[in-house]
């Protein structure tokens, strides 16, 4: 095995909410500056994959940083081991050189671009060149979008289904989840909006759109307290899902604000452009979730916020708040 130094460490510098408050400090100062360690690639000979589990037979080892999230409980971890080693079948399916990228949140919209995106994105070119392991439980229609898209070749791995690999390459997390690279951050986006005008000054038709949450698993209780509100000041209600990566650029390369609740379809700033607005309707008092503060910061776009009200956990919007907050920044 060996571990090869992609990029060296880096500290990164955000830039305050455009609407901050003296009592709102404690939710961001702790992201304001932060120093992240270097990012690397693995390349391990002879390892076995099987489902999102990678390991090396000869001495057992098992890359649970590059497949879990988060480290899992001893419990968990000793229920998938005997399921992925004692209750897959075996294949003769050999492959030569390969790439691991994903982990068991890689189905999630943000954690899919900004974590496992972000890895390939930080390879080589002549590594990237081969075909990443794709286990079949994240065979969903987005996510081969995004491969085709980006000409990302990849090999499906069928359930329970045990693969040998000569030589693997995993790559690390360019920093921790909710946290960027801005170098690998952009070199993202620009793979995906090479194709059109990077100058915000040119567009035209300057939209300002309301990410619809009807297909969330948690939508907003009191929506139609607020649509009026919405279409006063001129915001488009957008259903993210049903748009093609292709409708998603072309919507939001021309759009100065991009305002919802706090969820994944904000991950879509990544196609805006310089200088445009963002409006995340936050938990109350919440100071960890600040990914899409640092992400709009990394992407030197204009990040505004406002908190949600705490009713039964359900996600309820002040009308007045609302009002205010785009009266102020319009």
């Amino acid at each position: 095995m060996k571990k090869i130094i992609l990029k060296d460490p880096f500290i990164s510098e955000r830039s305050k909410p455009q609407n901050i408050k003296d009592k709102d400090e404690h939710l961001f100062k702790h992201e304001y500056k932060k120093q992240f360690n270097s990012s690397y690639y693995l390349v391990i000979y002879n390892s076995i994959i099987v489902n999102r589990f990678v390991y090396l037979l000869k001495n057992l080892s098992f890359f649970t940083k590059y497949t879990y999230f988060s480290k899992p409980k001893f419990s968990r971890f000793l229920k998938d081991t005997y399921k992925n080693l004692f209750r897959s079948r075996k294949s003769s399916i050999i492959i030569k050189e390969a790439i691991w990228i994903c982990d068991d949140k890689s189905s999630v919209y943000f954690h899919w671009l900004f974590d496992a995106l972000m890895k390939f994105i930080n390879l080589p070119n002549e590594i990237k060149k081969n075909q990443i392991i794709l286990p079949k439980e994240y065979c969903i229609d987005w996510i081969i979008e995004f491969l085709e898209y980006l000409k990302i070749d990849y090999f499906v791995l069928e359930p329970n289904c045990k693969v040998k690999v000569k030589k693997l390459y995993i790559p690390s997390y360019t920093a921790p989840s909710g946290n960027f690279n801005k170098e690998i951050l952009i070199d993202l986006r620009s793979q995906f909006i090479k194709n059109y005008d990077s100058e915000y000054e040119y567009i035209t038709n300057k939209k300002r759109i309301w990410i619809d949450m009807k297909k969330h698993r948690r939508p907003i209780e009191n929506i139609l307290e607020i649509q009026p509100i919405l279409k006063k000041y001129n915001f488009e209600e957008v259903v993210f899902e049903d748009l093609s990566i292709n409708q998603k650029i072309e919507l939001l390369h021309n759009t100065e604000i991009l305002m919802g609740s706090h969820s994944s379809g904000l991950s879509n700033m990544l196609f805006m452009n310089k200088g445009a607005s963002i409006i995340d309707i936050r938990d109350p008092n919440d100071n960890i979730k600040n990914a899409f503060f640092t992400l709009s910061s990394e992407l030197d776009l204009k990040y505004y916020y406002m908190e949600r009200e705490d009713i039964n956990s359900n996600i309820v919007i002040n009308p007045n708040k609302l009002e205010n907050l785009l009266k102020s920044l319009l």
